[in-house]
């Protein structure tokens, strides 16, 4: 149990370091993101087992995230949707908006 509480933790710093440089500009030459055939919008970033799916915040999205934080907000600035076990993917995936 102890073994599987580590690898978790790994998972998890791995996640959160994947987030983090998503939205840098240029993104990381390591990162393995992927546009999602017939899903645009849509991008996969694989971070070992699992799966972020996210997509760019539209121009009227940013707008909107602005005037409720009062401040400015980057145009690279991304909405993660899921993160989600590869197993999952497909159907995640089948059922995005």
């Amino acid at each position: 149990m102890r073994r599987m509480a580590r690898a978790d933790q790994r998972a998890a710093r791995a996640l959160v370091r994947a987030l983090e440089s998503i939205d840098r500009t240029p993104p990381p030459q390591n990162l393995d993101a992927k546009a999602i055939a017939g899903r645009s919008p849509w991008l996969r970033l694989r971070v070992g087992d699992w799966r972020l799916l996210y997509r760019p915040l539209r121009a009227d999205e940013l707008r909107k995230l602005a005037l409720i934080r009062g401040a400015p907000v980057e145009p690279g600035t991304v909405f993660v949707e899921r993160i989600v076990n590869r197993r999952d993917l497909e159907r995640v995936i089948a059922a995005l908006p």
